[in-house]
């Protein structure tokens, strides 16, 4: 049972790794995308 209780600390470590992951994704797709409207914007005001 013990090879049981690893497998579970694994998937709960993976699972906790997995959602930071997805939030710092979540938060760098948020800012590329926040940055590339700023540089359309201001492409269009400059030009």
């Amino acid at each position: 049972m013990k090879w049981l209780k690893n497998y579970a600390e694994l998937v709960d470590g993976t699972g906790k790794m997995l959602k930071e992951m997805t939030v710092k994704c979540i938060h760098l797709s948020l800012h590329i995308c926040i940055d590339l409207i700023v540089s359309q914007y201001l492409k269009k005001e400059i030009f």
